[in-house]
């Protein structure tokens, strides 16, 4: 920002000219766009949430007056947001939180996806610049590497610290660095991990933060989505206010700037192969005429570990409904939990037969264990008529053992193409 620019953030920080627009057409944006990312990732919009709570603290503890001030503005601007969202979002929300769905906790064991105290500086396979030993450090982090968040590197903290400390009287430098801050204490979780070891005596703020409700669900590790938004806020305001305070050292902060920033340059994502759909599939199910709607019974049934039959659906657009798929729902016991309740003995059975000659692990297509399941003809097919089934569509071969026993029990398959077998069931 200009110089006068600044003057004028500075006027509106204190309360002495009114932002642009009234409060009420500012809250009814800001509802729109909360309720838009109910529909994206709600976490994120929580984890802002987070961040603008701090924020306002920061602002409330340095500027109290101009606060005061702003508390009658502030409060038309959240009535008129939560009017918007209550009208786009109320009701998915209430299905979500009191529909008979409900999912009551986290599917995700507590404390596990938290970030790695050492994660901060240990540069990932996924920067253009790392180590083995940095690499090989993040692919053994206990959530992934597709949560494997905390990284920003040594020189990135030295400068951020640097730029808090030298202008920490600028107020944007001062909210954004304490966002950072804070928000990166919640990413550890409520026990330290450190270097690969959980201190479970060492407890953290977010350890008293996760039992409240909604908290629970939460991933801290992905705090550091936006944290690291402040921390790039926070060098911007620092870096700026250095060119002005400095004119003459252009060239000395832009090499400031490069040192913090070269590490982070990504290195090109690794190419992977996808398999495609199986011969047949679009020709089969074609044949089958199916009516809009019907429910289809695809072997091998998908669950969070085998998402394949999901891709072929995603790809061709066909059957319009199948059973089975990745998806995080209520158990018999309470708690959610990845999968619900498992596949059923009928469901795990048919997808051991598919596992035999389909070189995949049974344990991979099937809730373990799958020792002694042998469900008789009566059960399975008592099984297809609880999920309605239209039809049955297997990806084998007549000779194989999934072919051997489908065909005993449905008989000869109504359509066979490629390495598809169909049954249409009514």
């Amino acid at each position: 920002p200009t110089e006068s620019g600044i003057t004028r953030s500075n006027k509106l920080t204190n309360g002495v000219i009114p932002a642009s627009g009234t409060a009420a057409r500012c809250g009814a944006w800001l509802g729109l766009l909360a309720a838009a990312q109910v529909f994206i990732t709600e976490e994120s919009l929580f984890d802002t949430g987070v961040a603008v709570v701090i924020m306002v603290a920061v602002l409330l503890v340095s500027r109290p007056r101009a606060i005061a001030g702003r508390v009658r503005d502030t409060a038309t601007g959240l009535a008129a947001a939560a009017g918007v969202a209550a009208v786009v979002a109320g009701y998915p929300l209430c299905v979500q939180f009191f529909g008979p769905l409900r999912n009551p906790g986290s599917p995700f064991a507590p404390d596990f996806y938290k970030n790695d105290l050492a994660g901060f500086v240990q540069p990932s396979s996924l920067m253009l610049l790392h180590t083995a030993r940095s690499a090989a450090f993040a692919a053994n982090f206990q959530g992934k590497l597709p949560e494997y968040l905390a990284y920003l590197g040594w020189p990135m903290l030295a400068v951020l610290g640097l730029v808090t400390v030298r202008f920490w009287r600028l107020l944007p430098v001062r909210v954004t660095a304490v966002t950072f801050t804070v928000l990166a204490v919640f990413s550890l979780g409520g026990t330290l991990l450190a270097s690969g070891r959980v201190h479970q005596g060492i407890e953290l703020p977010w350890y008293w933060l996760q039992t409240l409700p909604v908290t629970g669900s939460v991933i801290p590790a992905r705090f550091s989505i936006i944290a690291d938004g402040a921390a790039a806020a926070a060098l911007a305001f620092g870096f700026d206010a250095a060119r002005r305070r400095w004119p003459g050292a252009g060239q000395i902060l832009a090499g400031l700037a490069a040192i913090a920033v070269i590490p982070l340059v990504p290195a090109p994502l690794p190419a992977a192969t996808t398999a495609g759909v199986p011969a047949g599939w679009t020709t089969a199910l074609t044949a089958l005429r199916l009516p809009a709607g019907a429910h289809v019974l695809v072997v091998p049934i998908p669950v969070s570990a085998y998402t394949a039959p999901l891709r072929w659906v995603a790809d061709t657009g066909q059957p319009a409904s199948i059973v089975g798929g990745y998806y995080m729902g209520p158990t018999w016991a309470g708690p959610a939990a990845t999968d619900g309740n498992g596949l059923s003995s009928e469901a795990m059975y048919l997808n051991q037969l598919w596992a035999q000659t389909a070189g995949v692990s049974v344990a991979t297509v099937a809730t373990l264990p799958v020792n002694q399941i042998y469900p008789d003809a009566t059960q399975m097919r008592a099984q297809f008529r609880g999920w309605d089934l239209s039809a049955i569509v297997a990806d084998t071969s007549p000779s194989s053992a999934l072919g051997h026993y489908l065909t005993g029990l449905l008989g000869q398959p109504t359509v066979q193409a490629g390495q598809i077998l169909g049954w249409r069931l009514r």
